[in-house]
């Protein structure tokens, strides 16, 4: 999970109701304005990098994506007042993956808005995140109508580290077309296919806020932290699964944000979860205190460990994978494949000459139309 999940904040500018007798509750700011500035970034202070993300709050009734602030000049600033820009890479993102940083030293964020409104961030120090113990798997067989594949990390750092950690991370899976073309006719001709868009690997991130302390232990260890479960036969475990895990440490307060987001995202429109509230981080508007800021900076070293569920890892599911796939191949003489429709693609031959092609939709032979590419990942075996 990035931390543009501060985003979800928007949610606490709506009301919410209970149906039956309870009275539904519409705090103040439904009526207010919802053009607040949201902030969502980090500092890595592993590769000396800050991607910061600016957009604008908006109700949940709304029908359009949140509004990027793409006009405001972003810096990084030390407590000794020197400062680095971030660049405006578009849709309201700025970044700027060459700073040269020093531990020992707070650092906060400055942005100046195209109106000249200025909001500044906390100084926060630089946390140093203790390497990842373990990113392991196992098998969940109760509770649940399918068994799922619970996915955990272990970590420790030693008792003068921080004892506060967030988590996110990227999901990467395998997957085929239902059918591979083999051939495609051109030029009036039938020819061997070497655009090959049978196999195809999508990516998703974290979208679960995942933090947890080790205050009340008497050793500065997490262990076996849940961060997600795939149901077994989900189609992820079918031809290989892999997932980045990325851990930063973070202060007191900076934990307490997150947490605070997280019961109230999460359990907000529950009848004994919290009430809807407008709670802002560490970052503040200087031209016009009242004003609300979204979202909390800081800085973190990163320590990050990829595993792969490979297939025969985990058991294979009973009644197979799940599949809404609905492709059919069709037979198609050889003397009409002049007569192929637009939309339908050669998938191989058949017969002696051969005396005919088997045929199916455009869509049952490129994997990418479920939203993946066709170009191998670097770190896939």
């Amino acid at each position: 999970m990035s931390l543009r999940w501060v985003i979800v904040i928007c949610f606490l500018l709506i009301g919410i109701s209970f149906n039956g007798c309870y009275d539904p509750y519409a705090p103040p700011s439904v009526s207010g304005s919802s053009n607040y500035l949201v902030v969502s970034g980090f500092l890595n202070a592993g590769d000396g990098s800050c991607t910061i993300t600016l957009s604008r709050s908006q109700l949940l009734s709304a029908t359009v994506s949140p509004a990027a602030v793409s006009d405001a000049s972003v810096f990084i600033e030390d407590q000794n007042g020197n400062s680095s820009v971030l660049s405006m890479q578009g849709n309201g993102i700025y970044a700027n993956q060459n700073l040269t940083l020093n531990n020992q030293l707070t650092y906060r964020l400055y942005i100046l808005s195209s109106d000249g409104d200025t909001y500044y961030s906390d100084y926060v120090p630089i946390n140093q995140a203790p390497a990842i113990d373990t990113v392991g798997f196992n098998l969940n067989q109760s509770g649940a109508s399918q068994p799922e594949v619970n996915v955990y990390v272990s970590s420790h750092g030693d008792l003068t580290q921080s004892h506060y950690y967030l988590w996110n991370y990227a999901e990467t899976w395998q997957y085929s077309a239902p059918f591979a073309n083999d051939l495609k006719y051109e030029n009036g001709q039938v020819v061997t296919n070497f655009d090959s868009t049978y196999y195809c690997w999508s990516t998703s991130n974290s979208t679960s806020i995942l933090i947890a302390s080790s205050t009340q232990a008497s050793q500065n260890v997490i262990s076996h932290f849940s961060l997600t479960s795939i149901p077994l036969n989900s189609l992820k475990l079918y031809q290989g699964y892999s997932i980045l895990v990325t851990e930063l440490a973070l202060t007191k307060d900076a934990f307490e944000f997150w947490q605070q987001l997280e019961a109230t995202t999460e359990n907000l429109g529950t009848i004994f979860g919290p009430l809807p509230s407008q709670f802002t981080g560490n970052i503040h508007s200087t031209t016009n205190p009242s004003e609300p800021v979204f979202g909390y900076f800081m800085a973190s070293s990163v320590s990050q460990k990829r595993i792969f569920i490979k297939p025969g890892d985990v058991p294979f599911p009973s009644g197979g994978f799940a599949s809404d796939e609905n492709c059919q191949l069709s037979m198609l003489p050889a003397n009409q494949v002049s007569t192929l429709g637009k939309t339908e693609v050669l998938v191989s031959s058949y017969g002696v000459g051969p005396t005919g092609y088997y045929t199916t939709s455009y869509t049952c032979v490129d994997c990418r139309l479920k939203g993946g590419t066709n170009i191998k990942p670097s770190f896939w075996y």
